[in-house]
């Protein structure tokens, strides 16, 4: 599996490139994008989405992008916009940062399987009911003026936005 790191710095793309050490590894500066092959397998932004250079140059890179497989950002956790500027140039997975080995390479591996159509409804379903026990749990505990779990909410959103990105949500 071939991973093409496109990253606004040496610095951002040297950390990553650690943690993918047995992957086949391709980079390009954002800064010099003329000449970048289509990825096919996976692609891992890392970049400042919050300058405008930044996000001109991935906006001309997203239909190269296109084809890849998983479209990993990684991105400051507590910039909101960033996940969102994210999503919006098509990310498939976006990885919180300081980033965590394990997550990068789960989210920038091979795409599951989607498997039969029971199958993607069976997990949709499971992630959504699971979610909304958390949320349920949320609402319950705000009502009683309780402690409430913001990160097992976030967590449980983050689940059914997955289930829903990898198996498509069911129809039906």
């Amino acid at each position: 599996m071939t991973i093409h790191i496109f990253a606004d710095s040496i610095d951002r793309f040297l950390g990553l490139h650690g943690m993918l050490d047995w992957q086949t590894v391709n980079a390009s500066l954002l800064d010099n994008i003329a000449c970048v092959p289509q990825p096919r397998d996976a692609v891992i932004v890392r970049a400042d989405l919050t300058l405008t250079r930044n996000i001109l140059a991935l906006k001309i890179l997203v239909p190269k992008m296109a084809n890849a497989a998983r479209r990993v950002f990684v991105v400051d956790a507590t910039n909101r916009l960033a996940v969102v500027q994210a999503l919006a140039l098509s990310a498939t997975h976006v990885v919180d940062t300081p980033v965590k080995r394990f997550e990068l390479l789960d989210a920038s591996g091979p795409a599951r399987n989607p498997g039969t159509a029971a199958g993607i409804r069976r997990s949709a379903q499971q992630a959504s009911a699971g979610g909304a026990r958390s949320l349920a749990s949320m609402f319950s505990d705000a009502r009683g003026g309780r402690h409430v779990d913001l990160a097992g909410a976030k967590q449980a959103a983050a689940r059914i936005a997955v289930s829903i990105a990898e198996d498509v949500l069911p129809i039906g």
